[in-house]
């Protein structure tokens, strides 16, 4: 008998708490139809997409159910043949349903779209729209941050200095933009630690939307230094979906993030076109750094590289000008972490662009890692997944690395880096290719459901499928190379300027080789073709060519 006015009253309470938060929002005028979701925690105002022309898709926050789902509207709409108005609530409903709508211009059908078990990050610009800020990289707007986990607990919240789209390769070609966010106090983002500046990348390259995600964890796991830690969150923009994003911390010389002295520095390594009102530095081997934070002037920061470089080229590994070994200017074990994660996962810009140092008790430390959406053979140069490659230690010239192929070559250097792969390295990898890779996978799928209907990307699960595919035959071949210490040969292919470093043990064939219309593959130096179906012996150089006229008639 007890219970029943405790019930009573929890109802009312409740029934308090959702008049109350419609109270506090006048019907949307800026959209023809939408939403607001009303929770204890808080209310927030949903728009919905227009995939298709007549078609209202609404995509909703994990932690939301239909019930708390009310119409925001002046006029009138129906759904599914029932009358509905301002305050009116979806409880009728069912998520991944299409109805019928009229009453709403031209729109004819509503479909309510809903992943799982992700937390919901809420973004509203000054303007409340996002055309400025898309229009041109460094355009930024004020705005304002609600962040809640997937139970719908409010997490976070507070005003924003300022967000602005970021990237290269994902500016200019997606429409699925990554953010850079600065909040006006320092916060704590689902247990990530405080700090102003965060990153919202996009993953817009990568249907998996893991890739990112397994280095960064991975190369802290491997005892890679200052890490990002990184969490996976539906966004909102304005009250409409934009996806499936990587909410991470941002490589900055931080108590919370890369935790050094501000004498020291924080660089990156860059494509020169890219740097364009940028603070950096060209060394004399064209290797440009993009100064992110440093205490050093700019001469003494190009004196101090020059002499690593110097060092590192030198055949002796001293540096003529100052008597230094290259073991005294860079620390070795952050060098061949660092390494390692690049060459593991295949990364094509290892080593190269987007490769981040920092100066620590005399050092040049190599890390935190960052950008891996086009590793571990997605969008492979190669045109097809090879797990027997080096990326990374191969001549710059041939897509390698200025440092690490010389470092490579080191035996000090080389034992390092076999030692920390049998160690540390293996033993992680293993667990991420036995276990991890399906438990990420598992993680993002329900959300990146909703992600894949509004950006028509493919399957995460295939794509899930072939990273575990691709990492498994990874391991095989560098348990080969760096654990059983197998003899091995090297067949360096040329196709169109971008160099394959493929890796044979004796008596192996090629791999399926890139083709060309009218072109063959020829052993490099010689007019002879090379025959791709016969065991190889010896190490070679072989190059995509036209076929002569000649040859095209035999």
């Amino acid at each position: 008998m007890r219970k029943a006015p405790v019930y009573v009253l929890s109802v009312l309470l409740a029934a308090a708490v959702i008049l109350a938060g419609l109270l506090r929002f006048e019907p949307d005028d800026s959209a023809p139809l939408a939403f607001l979701a009303v929770t204890a925690n808080a209310v927030e105002r949903l728009r919905f997409v227009e995939r298709e022309p007549g078609e209202c898709d609404v995509f909703l926050p994990s932690y939301l159910s239909l019930r708390d789902l009310h119409i925001s509207t002046k006029q009138p709409v129906t759904i599914d043949g029932r009358p509905m108005g301002f305050g009116s609530s979806c409880k009728s409903l069912e998520p991944n349903t299409t109805y019928s709508l009229s009453g709403v211009g031209d729109l004819n059908s509503i479909t309510f779209f809903q992943a799982k078990g992700m937390p919901t990050l809420h973004l509203e610009t000054g303007s409340g729209g996002m055309e400025y800020i898309q229009e041109k990289k460094g355009n930024e707007e004020p705005g304002k941050l609600r962040l809640y986990t997937e139970d719908g607990e409010l997490n976070a919240r507070g005003s924003l200095n300022f967000i602005k789209a970021r990237g290269n390769t994902t500016f200019t070609y997606t429409d699925k933009k990554s953010y850079s966010l600065e909040l006006s106090r320092e916060q704590d983002l689902l247990g990530m630690g405080r700090a102003k500046k965060w990153i919202l990348l996009a993953d817009a390259f990568d249907p998996s939307h893991l890739r990112n995600k397994i280095v960064y964890d991975f190369a802290g796991a491997v005892g890679l230094r200052y890490c990002p830690d990184s969490r996976w969150v539906d966004l909102y923009l304005n009250g409409e979906y934009a996806g499936l994003y990587l909410l991470t911390e941002r490589n900055e010389i931080h108590p919370s993030r890369v935790d050094i002295d501000p004498a020291g520095f924080l660089v990156s390594s860059e494509a020169p076109d890219r740097m364009e009102g940028l603070p950096h530095i060209t060394l004399k081997s064209g290797t440009v750094l993009r100064i992110h934070q440093s205490g050093m002037d700019e001469s003494q920061l190009e004196s101090l590289w020059q002499s690593a470089e110097r060092a590192i080229a030198a055949a002796d590994g001293v540096d003529p000008s100052t008597g230094k070994h290259w073991r005294e200017l860079l620390d070795v074990d952050s060098w061949a972490r660092k390494y390692l994660v690049e060459e593991i996962f295949g990364n094509h810009d290892g080593g190269r662009l987007s490769q981040f140092y920092y100066y620590e008790d005399g050092k040049i430390f190599a890390g935190p890692v960052w950008d891996y959406d086009y590793a571990i053979a997605n969008r492979d140069i190669y045109e097809a997944p090879v797990s027997n490659m080096f990326y990374v230690n191969q001549p710059y010239e041939r897509h390698g690395s200025k440092w690490f192929g010389k470092l490579y070559g080191d035996p000090a250097f080389y034992e390092r880096v076999t030692e920390l792969y049998r160690t540390q390295c293996r033993p992680v990898l293993e667990a991420l290719v036995e276990r991890k890779i399906f438990e990420y996978g598992e993680t993002v799928s329900r959300a990146a459901y909703a992600d894949r209907i509004l950006w028509d990307t493919d399957s995460p699960g295939e794509e899930t499928a072939a990273i575990q595919m691709y990492l498994s035959g990874r391991m095989e071949f560098l348990d080969r190379v760096w654990v059983d210490k197998e003899p091995y040969l090297e067949v360096s292919a040329n196709f169109n300027g971008r160099w394959a470093n493929y890796i044979l043990f004796p008596g192996d064939t090629l791999p399926p080789l890139p083709q060309r219309e009218g072109c063959s593959w020829y052993i490099a130096g010689t007019d002879e073709r090379l025959d791709e179906s016969q065991p190889v012996f010896e190490s070679m150089e072989i190059e995509l060519l036209e076929v002569p006229a000649a040859d095209e008639k035999e």
